[in-house]
C-alpha cells in the first residue's frame, strides 16, 4: 500500500467533549452556546475527514487547502494522527463515549497517564500497567500487560500471556521494538499506550482507556 495512502486512511479524528456538572446558577443560554460550539466542531471534523478521504483516493501528491470558521481552539496530536476539540456540552451523558466513523466523542476527563518503571493508565474504574520497552530492544508481546486492576472491587489480575499473533504464526508475537505512552498527564478524556513490533512482519499495537470505561480497547494497525 502506498505510504501516503496508508497514512491518510489511518488518520483518526477525535472530538473530545469534556462534560462538567452544571451549577444551579448557570444560564440556559450558556448551555445552549456550548452545545452549539460542539455541533459546529463536529461538522468541521466531518468536513476534514471527508476531505482526507478524497485526497487518499487520489493517491500520492494530492493535497487540499481547507478553509473554515472555527468555534474554538483545535489541537493537533501528531503522534496519534489526530485532531482534537474540547467543549463544555450536555450533548453526551457524562463518562460516556460514541464512535461514528472516524469521529470519537468522549464525555469526561478522569483518565491519568504516566510513565515510571512501567507505563500506566487509569481512570475511576480501571488501572492498566504495561511493560516499558526501550527503543530497539527485544520485545515479546506475551509480557505487554503487567497488571490490570478493577478498582470497584479492588481486584488485581496479572496476565500470564498477552500475546499478539498475526496469521496464527507464533513467531510474530516477538521481535525488536519499543513501547510508549503517546501523551502523559492527568484529567484527560483518554490515554493511549503504543507498542511497535518488528518481527517476521511489523505492526503497531494500541491500547486505549477512555474516561469512565471499565475495559481496554486493543487495536493492531499498520501491518506490513
Amino acid at each position: 500500500m502506498n505510504p501516503l495512502l496508508s497514512m491518510m486512511l489511518l488518520l483518526l479524528i477525535v472530538i473530545l467533549a469534556i462534560a462538567v456538572v452544571l451549577s444551579a446558577g448557570q444560564s440556559v443560554i450558556d448551555k445552549a452556546s456550548g452545545n452549539e460550539k460542539f455541533r459546529e466542531a463536529a461538522d468541521i471534523m466531518k468536513f476534514i475527514d471527508n476531505s482526507i478521504s478524497s485526497v487518499a483516493e487520489e493517491g500520492a501528491g494530492a493535497k487540499r487547502i481547507l478553509k473554515f470558521s472555527s468555534p474554538g481552539d483545535f489541537e493537533t496530536i501528531p503522534r496519534e494522527n489526530a485532531l482534537q476539540f474540547h467543549a463544555e456540552s450536555s450533548v453526551l451523558e457524562y463518562l460516556s463515549r460514541k464512535i461514528i466513523g472516524n469521529l470519537v466523542y468522549i464525555s469526561g476527563n478522569d483518565v491519568s497517564c504516566y510513565s515510571d518503571d512501567n507505563l500506566t493508565m487509569e481512570n475511576s474504574y480501571l488501572k492498566a500497567v504495561f511493560k516499558k520497552v526501550d527503543p530497539m530492544s527485544a520485545i515479546n508481546t506475551e509480557n505487554n500487560i503487567v497488571l490490570i486492576k478493577e478498582k470497584t472491587l479492588n481486584t488485581e489480575i496479572y496476565p500470564t500471556n498477552s500475546s499478539v499473533v498475526i496469521d496464527d504464526n507464533p513467531a510474530t508475537a516477538y521481535g525488536i521494538g519499543y513501547s510508549e505512552i503517546l501523551k502523559t498527564g492527568n484529567n484527560m478524556p483518554a490515554c493511549n499506550v503504543h507498542f511497535f513490533v518488528n518481527s517476521t512482519v511489523s505492526y503497531d499495537i494500541y491500547y486505549t482507556l477512555y474516561a469512565g470505561a471499565d475495559f481496554l480497547v486493543v487495536e493492531v494497525r499498520n501491518l506490513l
